[in-house]
């Protein structure tokens, strides 16, 4: 089962992989980074920077959720002013992100960095990320603290409190299948607006 829903998830970003390669371009373009990407066209330009975040995403969700459940578990038997409280799901979810971190800087860094052609291929933003690692920490608390932490705090907080609501109406801690998806969707919808205004 967890193998179909990797390469569910591969599937998905082979996919999208597209429609980023061109948010990203055209930011770069909005805040005067890079000029034309003409030279960056067709199948192959559209798809530079994938390699990095087909082999590292897996990784990186492993690491995030395991932090995740980890810290949640962990934090909801404690003492207050977490215990049997929202805070808790609130922490466990910026832990997670500053655990993840470690895996899923590198990886956006280099698919970035590959999107608007500052290297020259994979093995390229390998190296250049080995030789200088002090250049991922520049990204460390503007993406990861600043906004990934407030963001994952926001959605753990919204998921986590709708199915305990769910779970308190039903009696039981079994969610339907499409229900956790509702629930899902939900919370991207609410966090996305909520981190965007």
């Amino acid at each position: 089962m967890s193998g179909q829903r990797g390469r569910l998830a591969n599937a998905t970003k082979l996919i999208l992989y597209p429609l980023d390669t061109w948010k990203s371009r055209r930011q770069a373009r909005r805040f005067g980074d890079v000029g034309e990407f003409r030279h960056l066209q067709g199948l192959r330009g559209v798809y530079r920077g994938v390699v990095p975040k087909l082999l590292l995403y897996s990784p990186y969700q492993a690491v995030y959720m395991s932090a995740y459940v980890t810290a949640r578990d962990k934090l909801l038997q404690g003492p207050r002013p977490f215990g049997d409280s929202p805070l808790s799901f609130v922490a466990a979810g910026m832990l997670a992100e500053v655990a993840g971190a470690a895996i899923r800087l590198p990886m956006e860094v280099s698919k970035l960095r590959l999107q608007l052609g500052a290297y020259r291929n994979t093995w390229h933003a390998f190296k250049d990320l080995m030789m200088n690692p002090g250049q991922l920490m520049r990204g460390f608390v503007p993406q990861t603290l600043m906004h990934d932490c407030s963001y994952s705090a926001c959605g753990w907080f919204i998921f986590e409190s709708g199915r305990q609501w769910l779970f308190s109406m039903r009696g039981t801690s079994n969610l339907p299948v499409h229900e956790n998806l509702l629930l899902g969707f939900g919370t991207g919808t609410l966090t996305a607006l909520a981190s965007w205004s």
